[in-house]
């Protein structure tokens, strides 16, 4: 055996598996799982109900954008909504009774 081929086996036996890995690193590894997780829910949620005049950019190409981690469902929420432009959940009205409903409440008490 030459000193490469013995080089690359020593480097697969090096390798860790999930089991091998302390407690501890292995929270700090599902913790950042879960934060990309959310940050790339958040992202595409905003990105299918914001409409296109709100997104810098086209939205065809921020769609693959945001899949490339951890960066993107970052650039995304940061650079790519355009700055002024309500939220759209937050610029909905809350949903009240009809005015039948107030009608019928403010007659009959």
């Amino acid at each position: 055996m030459n000193r490469r081929s013995m080089g690359r086996s020593a480097r697969r036996t090096r390798r860790r598996r999930w089991a091998d890995l302390p407690p501890r690193r292995r929270g700090a590894i599902l913790t950042l799982a879960v934060i990309e997780l959310l940050l790339t829910s958040a992202a595409a949620v905003d990105m299918r109900i914001r409409p296109q005049s709100d997104v810098r950019g086209r939205k065809a190409l921020w769609w693959p954008a945001i899949f490339i981690q951890p960066v993107g469902p970052i650039l995304y929420l940061l650079l790519g909504r355009r700055p002024g432009c309500a939220d759209t959940a937050r610029s909905r009205p809350a949903p009240g009774p009809s005015p039948a409903e107030q009608h019928a409440v403010t007659r009959y008490p």
